[in-house]
């Protein structure tokens, strides 16, 4: 399997690299730039997903190991589809220069690597990124690498291996241990914080998510409830437009065919029972007027309590009667 270095864990690590054990950059006569970079630091523990796993020394100052890196791609920001570069073919990424030759070295317990950078452009973004990372299949044994076979190293911002760090300029050291170590447990605490961040923005999404199934439920709810009392009033409609027109009927009333509510029948039928048509325009006066009429077919004369009401309704008076 291949193994990537090419994100910060901000993890304590073993570190024992010195920079005055890297040389200089140098610019050869073509303008090609070469660095010399730590790839990784006997000791340092790495964490992949699969688990942590601790770089050995024999993996690192193997001979094999080592002079397996002269002319491997040297890549800029991330590892190609698959990790692996085969025949030159970088998938994806760009191929910024090579690596020269690898070496061992026993006081700062690192392996060395030397790389070529021909663009002055990338040459600058080599010198702002600073590290890098190595793609490369390893053997384990309990969690500590004890065989390494490089295919590829990528210049990166954020390298897993603590030490992975190029010399950019003939002054700096740029491999002091407590500003790498302090560096990368900031790296750490921001990446913590924004997986907090991302954990109650999920909560909020969660929620806001709820919300929404119990507001389309309750409007669901209420439209049902809604066409109910809509469906309700329509049967109550049509059953008082019914009942208006078998009263009139009854009453020898005809009705014109175009009256489409409740209000317009009851108001032309007590208007044709001889109510004032700005009287019959009250709802409940031409109720009355209607009943009263009724009282009066029944039992034959004006003189009774419905003609009495349809007097009183005249007088813009509605009485209390019984019928």
């Amino acid at each position: 399997m291949t193994k990537r270095a090419d994100t910060s864990s901000g993890d304590r690590y073993d570190l024992r690299v010195d920079a005055t054990q890297l040389r200089a950059p140098e610019t050869r006569d073509d303008g090609t730039m070469v660095f010399e970079t730590v790839i990784a630091t006997a000791g340092e523990t790495l964490d992949y997903p699969w688990g942590r796993e601790t770089v050995g020394e024999e993996a690192l100052s193997d001979p094999a190991y080592l002079d397996a890196h002269e002319g491997l791609s040297l890549l800029i920001d991330k590892h190609p589809k698959g990790d692996r570069v085969d025949g030159g073919n970088t998938k994806g990424v760009r191929r910024i220069g090579s690596v020269l030759s690898a070496r061992w070295d026993a006081t700062s317990r690192a392996a060395i690597a030397r790389i070529a950078v021909h663009d002055p452009k990338d040459q600058r973004l080599v010198k702002k990124m600073r590290a890098v990372s190595e793609g490369y299949a390893t053997a384990t044994r309990e969690g500590r690498q004890v065989k390494r076979l490089p295919n590829h190293l990528v210049i990166t911002g954020t390298p897993r291996a603590a030490s992975a760090r190029l010399r950019a300029d003939a002054k700096e050291s740029v491999l002091d241990p407590k500003e790498l170590l302090a560096k990368l447990e900031a790296q750490a605490g921001e990446l913590a914080l924004a997986k907090a961040e991302a954990a109650t923005l999920k909560l909020r999404a969660d929620t806001a998510e709820a919300d929404l199934e119990r507001v389309k439920t309750e409007h669901v709810t209420e439209l049902a409830a809604a066409e109910t009392r809509a469906d309700t009033r329509a049967v109550e409609i049509a059953s008082d437009l019914v009942a208006l027109r078998t009263r009139a009927d009854a009453l020898g009333v005809t009705l014109a065919d175009d009256l489409k509510t409740a209000a317009e029948v009851r108001s032309a039928l007590a208007v044709a029972l001889g109510c004032d048509a700005e009287t019959a325009k009250d709802g409940t006066r031409a109720d009355v007027w209607i009943d009263a009429s009724e009282s009066m077919r029944k039992r034959g004369d004006d003189g009774d309590d419905g003609a009495r009401a349809r007097r009183g309704i005249a007088n813009n008076d509605i009485p209390t009667y019984s019928i």
